[in-house]
C-alpha cells in the first residue's frame, strides 16, 4: 500500500505479509456486492468485518513490523476504516428497505443512523490525518474520508428535516423527543464549525411554529 519496499527473512514477516494481503482481498470482494440488494449489504458487511478481524488480528499479535503497512497506527486506522464501512453499509440496508414505508419515526432513525456514520468517518479522519499514517497513505483516502464525513452529516439533516417538516412536534412520543436532543449533541464538527452545522436543524421547530402562527391568523 505505501509502494515502501520491505524485506525480512523470517516465518512472522512472511505470515503477516498473507495476512494483510488477506484483509485487503476481503475489503475488494465487499465493494463487488449488490449494494442496492438487502443480500448483498449483508455479505459487504460480513467480508468488511472479515477485513477488519484480520487487521485486529494483525495489530494484537506482531510487534516491531519492518514495514509501514504492518505498523500499530496503520492497523489501528485500518480496523476503524473497516469497521465504518459496515456502519455505512448498515445504513444503506435501512435505508433501502424503509423506501417504500417511510414514516417520521423511520425518518429519524435514518437521521440517526447517518450522524452515527458521520461520527466513525470523523474518527477514521482524526486517525489517518495524524502522522505517521498520513504520510503513508494516498491522499484521496484522507480527501474520501473527509467527504463521507460531511456527505452522512448532511443526511442526517436531511432525514431529521424530513421528519420535522412532516409531522408537528406535537405528535412526536417523548422518545422521539429525546432521540432529536441526541442527534443535535452528536459530534458533528465540519470545516465551517459546529454551531453552523447544527443551524438549519435547530430553526425547523421554530420555522413550524411561526407557519401556524400564520395559520391561525388566516383562519381567522
Amino acid at each position: 500500500m505505501t509502494g515502501v519496499p520491505s524485506c525480512q527473512r523470517t516465518v512472522a514477516f512472511e505470515k503477516a505479509s498473507v495476512l494483510f494481503n488477506a484483509g485487503a482481498l476481503y475489503t475488494q470482494v465487499a465493494a463487488k456486492q449488490d449494494h442496492q440488494s438487502p443480500k448483498g449489504l449483508d455479505q459487504a458487511v460480513d467480508s468488511f468485518l472479515r477485513s477488519a478481524g484480520t487487521f485486529r488480528y494483525m495489530h494484537e499479535s506482531f510487534t516491531n513490523a519492518p514495514s509501514m503497512d504492518l505498523g500499530p497506527d496503520m492497523l489501528d486506522m485500518l480496523v476503524q476504516l473497516m469497521l465504518a464501512q459496515v456502519r455505512e453499509c448498515l445504513f444503506e440496508k435501512l435505508e433501502l428497505q424503509s423506501r417504500d414505508a417511510r414514516d417520521a419515526e423511520v425518518s429519524l432513525d435514518l437521521a440517526q443512523e447517518a450522524a452515527q456514520v458521520s461520527a466513525v468517518y470523523a474518527d477514521v479522519h482524526a486517525m489517518i490525518s495524524r502522522e505517521p499514517v498520513r504520510d503513508y497513505v494516498p491522499e484521496s483516502w484522507i480527501a474520501l474520508v473527509l467527504v463521507k464525513r460531511e456527505h452522512y452529516l448532511a443526511l442526517a439533516h436531511r432525514h431529521c428535516a424530513a421528519a420535522l417538516l412532516d409531522h408537528p412536534i406535537s405528535e412526536f412520543r417523548a422518545e422521539t423527543r429525546a432521540a432529536l436532543e441526541r442527534i443535535q449533541a452528536n459530534d458533528s464538527k465540519t470545516q465551517v464549525g459546529q454551531a453552523a452545522a447544527l443551524e438549519p436543524v435547530q430553526k425547523i421547530p421554530r420555522w413550524r411554529q411561526r407557519q401556524r402562527r400564520r395559520s391561525g391568523k388566516q383562519s381567522r
